[in-house]
């Protein structure tokens, strides 16, 4: 999911930063809040540290400028030295942003910059939701499932009673998740988990290689490695005593939905059984990131220059989606693209940008670093129909019409479309009129809306969910 936003967001010209929580007085692990200025401007940030194995640690950012809301941006460097009790942090997609503190209990004191240029920051740690709903209704296990590349850290809650029930393993969209797919105060998995498990269903879900507890290099794996991460977890929920090993699906949330048609297609022994595609791609993703650069970057433009904008944004992606990944080659793309968009804006619109620290120059350098990632050069090319035209299996498909992340309309038009290649499949469609990608009642379904929000993971899809995987 979240990878999504994060490119649009660096296009659209805003910064990017990440998710995470845990309070442990001993170490820096947890929810840091506090405030600089930069320029006269308030800038409101948020790290995110969470443990990982031996005495090591990751990190996100959230920043917040003027209103401008960012997330989904993991620290390229994280240490801690607990004799010193001393964080760094780098945030290179950021333009080498860095971060260096001291730790005194419940207070983070240091400096926050990049090219020589630093402010003083001072944080606070706040409480955050435990990680693990509280409940006696069902057994919870920590295991940890040995994929290709990766030890995936996860957590499988059961039915204390003995018996063979369905299974359904959650995959994370994209970005670096753990395993509730945490969002600021939003963890989509967990309320899964805890609603499936009440439901008589087994539910797997796990930290994204190279978060939290699972080891893996996150940085240089690309859609194809998560897949074989996903892989991994159907194989193991099929060697659990519990489950029925023949009524395991898969549900992907937003990439992890084409992850999920990935495995469907496959026709291996890891396939699913079923699969659920929650705010799921059915469009190319270069078609994706079209409609999200337009959709953020329709208030900065004049009316008269948004059809413009339109055919040079679908023309760059179609351009770059065709990269053999030369570093060269792919910064020219990207420079002329920014240039050509600012040029399409007022100049008052950027003026106000450079006072927030947004130039043609700081926008070239951050995307350069973003859409040149292994990552993003193999999902840029992704297209569902691949997929789709070769899944057998069931397919739930779930969207909330007010996501502003992947389009209801046409993403559902699109596996419809996809799926009536093969006759063995049955789809079964669900929408959802006020829910957003998180599927979260809301007014706007706007990124910049998620940290404002309250409201628990909608009951009317957790029911359909639940009812759908148990008559499977």
């Amino acid at each position: 999911m979240i990878r999504f936003v994060y490119i649009y967001l660096a296009i659209a010209f805003l910064a990017l930063t990440p998710r995470f929580a845990a309070a442990q007085n001993e170490n820096p692990a947890g929810k840091w809040k506090g405030h600089f200025s930069k320029d006269g401007v308030r800038v409101e940030a948020t790290f995110n540290v969470k443990p990982r194995t031996g005495a090591t640690f990751s990190a996100t950012m959230d920043l917040n400028i003027a209103g401008n809301s960012a997330f989904g941006l993991p620290a390229s460097e994280c240490t801690y030295d607990g004799a010193a009790k001393r964080l760094h942090l780098v945030f290179a997609a950021a333009g080498g942003l860095e971060f260096q503190g001291t730790q005194a209990g419940e207070t983070l004191r240091g400096v926050i910059g990049a090219l020589g240029e630093y402010d003083s920051l001072t944080l606070i740690r706040v409480e955050t939701p435990a990680t693990t709903i509280a409940n006696t209704a069902y057994a919870i296990d920590s295991v940890t499932i040995k994929g290709k590349n990766a030890r995936l850290a996860a957590t499988v809650t059961h039915p204390w009673e003995k018996g063979k029930y369905p299974a359904l393993v959650l995959v994370t969209g994209s970005g670096p998740q753990d395993r509730d797919e945490t969002i600021f105060n939003h963890k989509p998995f967990e309320a899964i988990a805890d609603h499936l498990t009440q439901q008589g269903i087994v539910v797997l879900r796990y930290d994204d290689r190279g978060v939290g507890g699972s080891t893996g290099d996150f940085a240089t794996a690309t859609t194809a490695d998560f897949a074989d991460d996903a892989a991994a977890a159907v194989r193991f929920a099929r060697k659990l005593p519990y489950v029925d090993k023949d009524r395991v699906g898969v549900l992907g949330h937003s990439e992890g939905g084409i992850i999920a048609m990935m495995l469907a297609a496959e026709g291996k022994k890891e396939a699913p059984n079923f699969i659920v595609l929650m705010a799921s791609p059915g469009v190319p993703m270069k078609t994706i990131l079209v409609r999200q650069n337009e959709e953020s970057m329709g208030p900065l433009l004049p009316e008269e220059k948004r059809a413009e904008f339109q055919r040079l944004t679908e023309a760059f992606f179609e351009d770059y989606a065709k990269s053999n990944g030369n570093r060269t080659a792919d910064s020219t793309r990207i420079a002329q693209f920014v240039e050509r968009s600012f040029a399409l804006i007022s100049p008052e619109t950027e003026n106000l940008l450079a006072q927030h620290g947004v130039t043609r120059e700081s926008l070239i350098a951050q995307n350069l670093s973003i859409m040149t990632t292994p990552w993003f050069l193999y999902a840029i090319k992704l297209d569902p129909a691949t997929y789709l035209a070769h899944i057998s299996c069931s397919v739930l498909a779930m969207q909330g019409e007010r996501d502003r992340q992947v389009f209801a309309d046409e993403n559902v038009a699109a596996i419809r479309e996809g799926l009536s290649k093969t006759n063995s499949c049955r789809l079964t469609v669900k929408r959802y009129a006020d829910l957003n990608h998180l599927f979260i009642p809301c007014r706007t379904g706007s990124v910049q809306e998620y940290p404002t929000l309250n409201a628990p993971f909608s009951a009317a899809a957790l029911d359909d969910l639940a009812w759908w995987v148990k008559t499977r």
